[in-house]
């Protein structure tokens, strides 16, 4: 009954959610997932990480839990990769992600964490004007806040226009995130043809408030063996985002060729650099799992070709930034 309990707890902390502002700790057993997620508004930062073993209790399997000074050094630096700035991760707690820091021992992933809150930009354009505004490469804009009118006189200042500061078009805030929420960039125009006259004769401007979320969605792993070619492709309207790249060997399963296939710890170092040059911001490309266009990480060792990517939306065309005409002593 004591194991049931322990295996029913650690099913529990594999899949959490973390209150804003507090710190958190998370356990998978190996062959699990680890998921973390935070609030709306907050993304993870990763504290620490073991995958190994540091006691017997977590993850108790009779027989396998002797050796607990065992941990993978690469634990941390992986989780980070994987879940740092994004609202909702999910790692494997397994070998083939963290290798493995002691054969024959039952291991665990333990993820130490904090919920962070998002930063939230506000952008500016006066009447007449185009308020145009974009986040990062692998972020999506998410409108927090807009307002349409005039909340105060020394924004878009202009003369006799500006003593109405309580004028506000109560459409403003669905019309910026019809427009702009899950894109990457976007346009609106300050104008009340887009969100009707709130106060007519009063000078207005349009400021919205926004976060930059990381996109969390799904990442998708491809693989091609060596000597084939890598095809990747996203549906129309999106556009390839390479997160991970190997060239080499970190598995023995992976296009499994008998006597070729004992290196387990070969990774050119050029694989990301080469494959996100020739697919990032587009919709397909394809390249060759090949010694010339990598180098060759391990000599007799049958390599792969394996790429981690997303499809993001893509980009409207960038507009050149407007002026905004503000005081400094708002």
């Amino acid at each position: 009954m004591y194991y049931i309990k322990l295996f029913l707890l650690s099913v529990a902390l594999s899949s959490i959610t973390a209150v804003s502002g507090e710190q958190k700790s998370s356990v998978a057993c190996e062959h699990d997932k680890l998921t973390i997620s935070c609030n709306d508004g907050y993304y993870i930062r990763i504290v620490n990480a073991l995958y190994g073993r540091k006691q017997q209790s977590t993850c108790f399997r009779a027989g396998l839990v002797s050796n607990t000074n065992c941990a993978a050094g690469s634990a941390l630096t992986v989780v980070q990769s994987r879940c740092d700035n994004l609202s909702k991760c999910t790692v494997d707690a397994s070998n083939e992600v963290f290798g493995d820091p002691c054969f024959g021992t039952f291991k665990y992933l333990e993820v130490e964490y904090e919920c962070v809150p998002s930063t939230k930009p506000s952008s500016v354009a006066c009447e007449h004007q185009k308020l145009n505004i974009s986040c990062n490469d692998g972020h999506y804009l998410w409108i927090v806040n807009a307002l349409y009118g005039r909340k105060q006189s020394c924004i878009c200042p202009m003369r006799n226009r500006v003593s109405n500061t309580n004028c506000s078009a109560g459409t403003a805030l669905s019309v910026v995130q019809s427009r702009c929420n899950n894109l990457t960039n976007c346009s609106v125009d300050a104008s009340s043809r887009m969100f009707g006259d709130p106060c007519i004769g009063t000078y207005k401007y349009l400021e919205v408030e926004y976060q930059c979320l990381p996109i969390s969605g799904s990442k998708t792993s491809s693989v091609a063996c060596e000597h084939d070619k890598l095809n990747i492709k996203c549906n129309p309207g999106y556009s390839l985002w390479i997160v991970n790249a190997l060239y080499g060997r970190k598995q023995q399963s992976t296009c499994f060729r008998a006597g070729q296939v004992s290196n387990t710890n070969c990774a050119a170092g050029t694989a990301l650099t080469v494959v996100q040059s020739r697919c990032n911001k587009l919709t397909e490309c394809t390249v060759d799992a090949s010694n010339g266009m990598f180098g060759d990480p391990c000599f007799g060792t049958y390599k792969y070709l394996e790429v981690e990517y997303q499809c993001l939306p893509n980009k409207q065309d960038v507009l050149l930034p407007i002026d905004i005409r503000m005081c400094n002593n708002c």
